[in-house]
């Protein structure tokens, strides 16, 4: 039997709506949602009702945390973190590894996400050459979907 993964993308981001936002931001490669954003997540959540998740994974970042959390919301599930579904670690992106929230400060702000429950699989390095960030999410999601038999959203 086929495993079912959904793949999301997380909604918009707080700086993509205002440019000026890296500039006054504590972590300006970790924004969050932008309120179109939230939106977005929220009738994410509600197409995916029916789809029967099981669980919800998210890489640590702050704006997909925030999308599970949305759709966490809707589909009353607990959120796992899982750094091996981050995004790519492109030096020319970030001059160094990008600050994030500790788990510590995203659970103080997600109640919903459970840490210990699922034990981190892969960590991204930094630098990250293209390949190895394609290789490491799936990889990521290789084994989260071997774990855990029930559709699941990452």
């Amino acid at each position: 039997m086929a495993q079912e993964v959904w793949l999301v993308r997380h909604g918009n981001r707080q700086d993509f709506v205002d440019p000026f936002w890296k500039y006054l931001a504590e972590r300006p490669h970790d924004p969050g949602l932008s309120s179109d954003g939230i939106a977005q997540a929220s009738r994410l959540g509600e197409r995916l009702r029916k789809q029967g998740i099981g669980r919800i994974f998210a890489s640590p970042f702050l704006r997909t945390v925030e999308t599970a959390a949305c759709v966490a919301e809707v589909l009353d599930l607990p959120i796992c973190i899982e750094p091996g579904l981050s995004e790519w670690m492109n030096p020319e992106w970030f001059g160094r590894r990008p600050e994030i929230l500790s788990p510590k400060a995203l659970r103080a702000q997600f109640p919903g996400l459970e840490f210990g429950e699922h034990e981190p699989y892969l960590h991204p390095s930094f630098p990250e050459a293209e390949e190895e960030a394609y290789s490491r999410v799936a990889a990521s999601i290789r084994r989260l979907a071997d774990a855990y038999p029930e559709p699941i959203l990452a």
